[in-house]
């Protein structure tokens, strides 16, 4: 009887990847099966993803980036400087993201409940 190898990720960046996708899938209460259903993958390659075992083609991160709308920078773990602009940019964002109108009443609440706490967090 022949044992079956274990797998192993392909290095630390496709599991820090896959990680990222899971965590993802997660916030979103998705399992794999509704998640590989919803991006016309198979269950077993979002597994395989998720676990760093197989090269992730562009076009899948970019899918992925598109679907959780996040950025490519953030599903790769890119750390982008901290500094006043791209803090501006941020706000910019949340700005624009308010204004539009896009966020449910129930939304705004938990956005602001939330930045009460960071803001909390901050006197101690």
């Amino acid at each position: 009887m022949v044992r079956p190898r274990k797998r192993e990720p392909i290095n630390t960046d496709y599991q820090l990847f896959g990680e990222k996708i899971q965590s993802l899938r997660q916030a979103h209460k998705l399992t794999q099966v509704q998640l590989s259903k919803e991006l016309g993958i198979s269950k077993t390659t979002l597994a395989d993803y998720e676990l760093g075992l197989i090269r992730i083609p562009l076009s899948a991160i970019k899918m992925f980036a598109e679907y959780f709308n996040v950025s490519i920078d953030e599903l790769i773990g890119l750390q982008l400087p901290n500094n006043e602009n791209d803090t501006r940019k941020c706000n910019q964002k949340w700005l624009n993201e308010f204004e539009s109108n896009s966020f449910t009443d129930d939304e705004i609440n938990e956005l602001i409940n939330y930045g009460k706490y960071i803001l909390s967090k901050r006197k101690k």
